[in-house]
């Protein structure tokens, strides 16, 4: 059965979209030389995560008008890009923050 809720389908086809190129970036990023491309899909993730939530918000709103249909691929795609947004935040959070503690155990160690 087809779902008549296009913003669902296109928010879990984001959110698949931006898992897929999330783990394809890890990949390369190891790879000499070829790892310099995945500087370029970080952008792309990002645009992917913000498109599956906005979509997802406007699929869920639609899934009342066609009686819940597309209500779970719009769940699924705002987890996947929520999910992405918060722990990459939270992954430039901590790594600032270790970073911060760096600085002052190297000025405690000159103390």
């Amino acid at each position: 059965m087809d779902s008549p809720n296009t913003m669902a389908n296109v928010s879990l086809a984001c959110g698949a979209g931006l898992i897929v190129l999330f783990f394809i970036g890890m990949c390369i990023g190891f790879i000499p030389f070829v790892g310099m491309l995945a500087i370029f899909l970080y952008p792309l993730d990002w645009l992917l995560a913000i498109a599956a939530v906005i979509t997802g918000a406007l699929g869920l709103k639609q899934s009342a008008q066609f009686g819940g249909q597309g209500k779970g691929q719009a769940i699924a795609g705002m987890v996947m890009g929520l999910g992405f947004m918060l722990l990459q935040i939270g992954l430039i959070v901590l790594i600032f923050a270790l970073g911060g503690f760096g600085v002052i155990a190297s000025m405690m160690q000159q103390m």
